[in-house]
């Protein structure tokens, strides 16, 4: 018979759940064949963990925690990939033969996913184009792709609170602790018209913010809101910048 396989096409995105969870297979070996081997198979590469089937007559059931990044887009199978008894992938299919079942416990599917994009703070200013920040939505932090790269150009902090951008040592962007976002001006419609230097905000190759040395931010729109958690978002203390807009309770000027 064929060797037998089971395929999951990774979705474009699953927002907000790990990478993988875990799977569950019931395997039935067929009578009197040895031990089986299943292995983790990822676009056509046998990759691992695998599963054992012991050589019994009795179902077998086993969990695997994967910890393994799937790209999207991927065919994820479970393989064959040894066996104690070679005479298994000769077996005949027929109404008496033996089969080698195998099914995927829905309640325990892998929750298999594209990894979120990287989120980076560009510095633009004349000639200069730097990436200063990398952002971790894990810890809501950020830190400088380089030491002392930012100095004298740029900083982002929260302290007590409430969260401050600075851009050549001037304050040019405040977000209180009562969620109250202050900048000096705030254009909402679009990014085309920030000149003159400036933070951007990416979310992958994409620009979703700009922030101006005289305290304009520029985003797709303004939502007065208050935030929620979501992937490929920046934490501005009690604000939020993603991919619609900026979110904020309040705003007020600087």
């Amino acid at each position: 018979m064929r060797r037998p396989s089971r395929a999951v096409t990774c979705p474009a995105r699953a927002p907000g759940r790990r990478p993988c969870a875990s799977w569950a297979r019931t395997c039935r070996r067929p009578a009197g064949a040895g031990a089986l081997t299943l292995t983790l198979e990822v676009g056509g590469v046998l990759t691992g963990p695998a599963f054992i089937v012991p050589a019994a007559p009795i179902a077998t059931v086993q969990t695997l925690t994967m910890n393994r990044l799937i790209p999207a887009g991927q065919t994820v199978r479970w393989r064959v990939s040894a066996c104690s008894d070679s005479s298994i992938f000769n077996l005949q299919s027929s109404a008496s033969g033996g089969g080698l079942a195998l099914t995927l416990d829905v309640a325990t599917a892998a929750a298999i996913s594209s990894p979120t994009a990287a989120l980076t703070v560009r510095w633009v200013s004349g000639p200069e184009r730097l990436e200063l920040f990398a952002y971790n939505a894990d810890t809501a932090t950020f830190t400088e792709t380089q030491r002392g790269l930012a100095s004298g150009r740029a900083s982002l902090a929260l302290a007590s609170g409430v969260f401050t951008i600075r851009i050549a040592e001037q304050e040019v962007l405040r977000v209180a602790a009562d969620g109250t976002l202050h900048t000096v001006g705030m254009i909402a419609g679009g990014m085309a018209g920030a000149t003159g230097a400036q933070l951007q905000f990416y979310v992958g190759d994409a620009p979703i913010a700009r922030l101006t040395a005289t305290g304009v931010l520029h985003v797709p729109c303004a939502h007065q809101l208050a935030p929620v958690d979501q992937p490929d978002q920046f934490r501005l203390g009690a604000a939020a910048l993603n991919a619609q807009g900026v979110r904020a309770e309040r705003f007020a000027p600087l």
